[in-house]
């Protein structure tokens, strides 16, 4: 073929083509998201905070996949159980105003509608290693949450824990670096009580508080303000932080510790704290950005790390980044997860493949030999892979379709959504951003209606979907629809037409 002709379409190639956009025009986009977190693990928002933005933004089915914890499903039904619990005693109180009995109703409906109108799939996101890598995340789908969990803590059991090598590995950075970073919060990471008391110590307009509380170490003085407040089960501050209660006790304290703001207004304290107990580069990252200092210290090392997720994967996950800490031995291997997934009933996807290009270019990078083996490797072991995702460029997208489709294989849509934050400017007005980055939004990801996507329906349909799951024992519909027909008959008629109205849905 001459180079003039090259330049021009075959009639064939013509026909072909339309054919295709006629099929895609076809196709029908999904409203859906399958990655996101919420304050279960590293997230923002509660998991009925992101089930009701979903909603508001157009979707129609999500996965909360919070990372190696399935706690926001447990989380989400008591969740919605307090709120329709709290809109059922207001209606049957006697003294509510027109203007309260109506808000509740928009309340009601605005429930309804989000339950009879979202989907959930259950999920998680969990760290396994691969190739020597032991960052690699794999998104299970449609599981059967107790089964995972315990099959989770199976695959873990001997493994030295993740938190502890972490602590290890940031305590030597911060002394090779010369952090100025309070390492406490990190070293004392699950306990909720010290952590509440060093930061309340941390503000000298806190001393009224805490003040009266003597000893020779802050040790001491935590245990007898917790004595007082959190352990006195006569206390206004009261809360089981027992391992009987471990589902729920983050969020327990975090609900006291907004109680103690309401009370106390002048009280000083990040509630950041609370929310990230337990995850060790959470807290370290909070503290961290209250150090500019030590943020510049990391960006001298690599200036691309301006975010905790490039920190993690430009520079922990790093081989050659000083900042690399081995976390190799922690991870159970992929293998486990897999079957620990399918145990549990479940699918298993590989997560953003583009992301680990970060850090490790050999293993990962796709467009190698070596990189496209390993990706085709790995999609054979699990039942497919996260496509369309932010870090996920389209020479990547359109290789893991092709793979996934040719190996009949099934492909997830995922934003990484990890809620807003708000940060304040320099001239003091507060905004909300994104978290992890403008582009890791909820339902910034879109995907037609393929084949390779039709197990989210399916999965919906077979009776996995998790609200529907949770209606049948707790009957949050009906139970919602007589709140709203409650009031409605209670309601007098305001015309003659509405009367008639009325008096013919009565026969």
């Amino acid at each position: 073929m001459s180079e003039s002709e090259s330049r021009y379409w075959s009639q064939e190639q013509i026909d072909n083509y339309l054919k295709k956009l006629e099929e895609y025009d076809s196709q029908e986009e999904l409203k859906v998201d399958m990655h996101t977190h919420t304050k279960i693990s590293d997230g923002e928002d509660s998991p009925l905070m992101k089930l009701l933005r979903a909603h508001r933004m157009g979707l129609n089915t999500i996965s909360i996949t919070d990372h190696n914890k399935l706690g926001g499903y447990e989380e989400l039904k008591n969740q919605i159980e307090k709120i329709l619990t709290h809109l059922e005693e207001t209606e049957a109180r006697e003294d509510l105003t027109k203007e309260e009995k109506e808000k509740n109703i928009r309340g009601a409906k605005r429930l309804l509608k989000v339950i009879e109108e979202m989907n959930i799939v259950t999920g998680c996101e969990v760290l396994t290693t691969f190739k020597g890598c032991p960052y690699v995340e794999i998104l299970a789908y449609g599981v059967d949450i107790e089964k995972l969990e315990e099959k989770l803590a199976e695959a873990n059991t001997g493994l030295p824990k993740s938190g502890d090598v972490l602590c290890e590995g940031l305590k030597r950075i911060a002394i090779e670096q010369g952090f100025e970073s309070d390492l406490y919060y990190i070293e004392n990471r699950d306990d909720y009580k010290k952590l509440f008391f060093h930061e309340l110590k941390k503000h000298p307009k806190n001393a009224f508080l805490y003040k009266d509380f003597d000893g020779e170490t802050e040790e001491e003085q935590a245990k007898k303000f917790a004595d007082k407040f959190f352990d006195n089960e006569e206390s206004n501050y009261y809360v089981d932080l027992s391992e009987d209660n471990k589902k729920n006790r983050k969020s327990d304290m975090m609900a006291i510790v907004q109680k103690m703001k309401n009370d106390y207004p002048e009280l000083v304290f990040d509630e950041k704290i609370i929310q990230n107990a337990g995850f060790v580069m959470s807290l370290f990252y909070n503290e961290l950005k209250k150090h500019p200092e030590d943020i510049k210290r990391i960006q001298k090392i690599d200036s691309r790390m301006d975010t905790l997720k490039k920190i993690i994967y430009l520079g922990l996950y790093n081989e050659k980044s000083p900042l690399f800490i081995d976390l190799e031995s922690t991870k159970p291997k992929l293998e486990k997860v897999i079957e620990a997934i399918h145990e549990a009933g479940g699918k298993a996807l590989v997560a953003h493949w583009g992301r680990y290009l970060l850090s490790n270019e050999e293993v990962f990078d796709w467009r190698t030999p070596q990189g496209r083996k390993n990706l085709e490797t790995i999609i054979d072991m699990c039942d497919g892979a996260e496509c369309a995702y932010p870090d996920n460029p389209m020479d990547l997208r359109r290789l893991i379709y092709n793979l996934c489709k040719e190996k009949g294989k099934i492909i997830s849509i995922g934003g990484d959504d990890h809620g807003k934050k708000e940060v304040e400017e320099k001239n003091g007005i507060k905004r909300r951003i994104s978290k992890e980055g403008e582009q890791y939004q909820l339902g910034s990801q879109t995907g037609r209606e393929v084949s390779e996507l039709e197990w989210i329906k399916e999965t919906i349909v077979s009776g996995k979907e998790f609200l529907k799951q949770v209606e049948e024992e707790h009957h949050y519909r009906a139970r919602l629809k007589k709140i709203i027909e409650r009031n409605k008959s209670h309601r007098k008629p305001t015309n003659d037409k509405e009367s008639e109205i009325q008096s013919e849905q009565g026969e």
